[in-house]
């Protein structure tokens, strides 16, 4: 058994929730406003789009949703019109510059049970595992379904009783018959349910055995996590505790730290070696390392003992990251056969931990490891981090000597229309100290080959990959002579 926290912290607006497993964090959500994900919206179709087999539904929000076809509650399309009222759930948020991912299957899940209203199908989470529970689950669920209507029994249901997921079954059936009220009633576009406050929707999907204490830093958080428990479970409302401690309960617990070191691009492994993160809109891309490990006896086994230990770290970091789509794994590469197995399947038994839906391929000849990871919400990179506005995101700057050269061609340019007029360049102090250390030579061959004065300004408003290069007019250049001649005078 695996001993859980979780850690809730409040500030202002944002909610952030740490779950820490054997005293290390081991996954955060953080909210600065409140999630959309299973969210109902009343929508209206905006755009319909047969060669992507998608439809673009307006609800309300800054961005239009996504609608796919294989999204539909029917399997046909035709039925679509433009500006035709539709129910839909977001399944997804909007990530960069996409809007959200919606669907018109809609499912409201409770405590033990997901309740499914265009379906009539019951079904059972792959995470319980005994083909006994599965089947007395199922047959308790084709028991309670209502007419026409589905149900999907969560991991929490496994061991519950009849009457426990019977209730679950009544909350259910009254929060829809509250959308459909809110359906009729409702304008276009508007939202007719919201799935809830952060902490108390991953204590509903979490809340096991296993998780031992669930600490709130504000009373807010305390009472509404309280009265869940008052109504759902009451067994377990002894573990809830509100901090009281002087120093901020992430800290307190080690998680502030943490955080810092989940948004860094490189991981160290105990061994030596470390994992390379590297992450773009769609894809991301680990790179494994053997580092400083040179292990003990030949390169294979230096190889194998690295990625070993990489594989169960890839996972951590996954989770805690919430690294979503495509993922890329380059192990370091192994010639014995029997290894690459036993990487692949240490790496697929290290993902039964992760509760997001994970598919892997085999391992390629070059070491590499493609699978998909389910994503629900931005990574913690993308909502913790903004794009560098000197860089541009790509983490690298042009260098200071490509910068004076190209500063000197634009000049080479200038000078030939300048026709004797002094001309100015605004730069950084470095970019200028720069200049004047390698290319003063120039600088006065220039002055001389064009008959212009050039005149260094120093500029620290601009960033070090910007200049400015400008003609002084006539009438400046006439005025700075006048006044300099009566000085003289």
């Amino acid at each position: 058994m695996t001993e859980t926290k979780i850690i809730i912290n409040q500030t202002d607006q944002e909610i952030r929730v740490g779950l820490v497993e054997q005293g290390r964090l081991a996954e955060c959500f953080i909210e600065r406003t409140q999630s959309i994900v299973g969210n109902i919206y009343k929508g209206k179709i905006k755009t319909i789009l047969p060669g992507m087999q998608a439809a673009f539904v307006d609800i309300g929000l800054p961005k239009a949703g996504y609608l796919s076809f294989d999204d539909l509650v029917t399997s046909s399309s035709k039925s679509l019109k433009e500006n035709q009222t539709i129910v839909v759930q977001v399944v997804r948020e909007g990530i960069g510059t996409k809007g959200p991912r919606i669907t018109a299957q809609i499912s409201i899940a409770g405590r033990q049970l997901v309740f499914m209203p265009n379906s009539s199908q019951v079904g059972v989470s792959r995470r319980i595992r005994s083909d006994k529970e599965r089947r007395r689950l199922r047959s308790i669920l084709d028991d309670l379904s209502p007419e026409n209507t589905g149900l999907l029994a969560r991991t929490a249901a496994e061991g519950m009783d009849k009457k426990i997921l019977q209730e679950d079954v009544v909350f259910l059936q009254k929060c829809w018959a509250d959308i459909e009220t809110k359906k009729k009633k409702g304008k276009i576009p508007s939202l007719i349910y919201s799935d809830g406050n952060l902490a108390v929707r991953i204590i509903r999907d979490r809340m096991s055995s296993d998780i031992t204490e669930i600490i709130a830093d504000t009373k807010k958080n305390y009472t509404e996590i309280h009265k869940f428990f008052t109504r759902f479970m009451p067994q377990w409302i002894d573990r809830i505790q509100l901090f009281s401690g002087n120093t901020p309960i992430f800290e307190q617990h080690g998680l502030e730290s943490a955080l810092r070191q989940a948004i860094l691009r490189k991981v160290p492994l105990n061994s030596g070696g470390s994992l390379v993160f590297d992450q773009g809109e769609a894809l991301a891309v680990v790179d494994v390392n053997t580092g400083s490990f040179v292990g003990k006896k030949h390169l294979e086994e230096t190889v194998i003992t690295n990625n070993l230990e990489a594989c169960q770290e890839v996972v951590n970091q996954m989770r805690l990251r919430n690294l979503g789509g495509i993922v890329v794994i380059d192990f370091v590469d192994m010639e014995e056969e029997e290894n690459r197995k036993k990487l692949l399947n240490t790496f697929c038994n290290a993902l039964k931990n992760d509760r997001s839906k994970t598919n892997v391929t085999r391992l390629s000849e070059l070491g590499l490891v493609e699978m998909t990871r389910k994503r629900t919400q931005q990574s913690l990179t993308q909502t913790m981090t903004e794009t560098c506005s000197t860089c541009d995101g790509t983490g690298s700057v042009i260098s200071q000597e490509t910068l004076c050269y190209d500063l000197l061609r634009q000049l080479h340019q200038q000078g030939k229309k300048a026709r004797k007029r002094p001309v100015k360049i605004e730069a950084s102090d470095a970019i200028l100290k720069r200049l004047k250390q390698t290319h003063q030579a120039y600088l006065f061959e220039l002055e001389k080959r064009f008959g212009i004065p050039i005149e260094l300004c120093p500029n620290n408003t601009l960033a070090d990959k910007d200049y400015r290069i400008r003609i002084v007019s006539s009438e400046k250049s006439r005025s700075r002579r006048t006044s300099r001649n009566k000085e003289k005078s």
